[in-house]
């Protein structure tokens, strides 16, 4: 919880700041919210469309959210 609320005040802080969004998505994933993963990752393509990582990770997001 406290590791979630600093992200989340360093991305009001930075919007762009990719790793606290790669945070955040890990948290969610941990706590099988795909659908905060998702809207995780989306913010880190969008700043770097090559970041292959966060592109796998956002696929399995997403098919872990259609399966329920």
């Amino acid at each position: 919880a406290e590791a979630e609320q600093e992200l989340r005040q360093a991305l009001h802080l930075a919007p762009s700041l990719i790793e606290a969004h790669r945070g955040l998505a890990t948290l969610a994933e941990a706590a099988g919210d795909w659908q905060a993963a998702v809207s995780e990752y989306r913010p880190i393509l969008a700043w770097n469309p090559n970041d292959q990582d966060a592109k796998q990770q956002l696929a399995k997001a997403l098919a872990q959210r259609n399966d329920k």
